[in-house]
């Protein structure tokens, strides 16, 4: 899961949420309104994301301490797998990026 910030203000959304299935590498972009909170990432995470490819198994980030342990507060109460050393996973993925602003998740299913 990448946030992509600092775009232009498009119907009130500045953000994209993009989120890549690790397996099919299916990706998903999903605007959200700038400031976001946990709790509307995770409402569209869950409407959009598990919805169609169900509740993933695990998840690895490096995204902001603070903000993902909120957002793993409500993974953890459904049994996903959380991993917060995402680099070297990401690595072993070959879904290696040069370092942005932004985040990264991979979710499995």
């Amino acid at each position: 899961m990448d946030f992509v910030e600092g775009l232009p203000r498009v119907n009130g959304k500045s953000v994209i949420l993009t989120v890549v299935d690790r397996f099919s590498k299916a990706a998903h972009f999903l605007p959200l309104a700038h400031p976001y909170m946990t709790s509307s990432v995770a409402r569209l995470f869950f409407s959009e994301i598990v919805r169609i490819h169900g509740m993933p198994n695990g998840i690895a980030s490096d995204r902001d301490p603070v903000f993902m342990s909120n957002f793993w507060k409500l993974f953890l109460m459904v049994g996903v797998k959380l991993n917060m050393s995402a680099a070297s996973i990401l690595n072993l993925m070959g879904n290696r990026r040069p370092q942005t602003r932004s985040s990264r998740c991979i979710f499995a299913v």
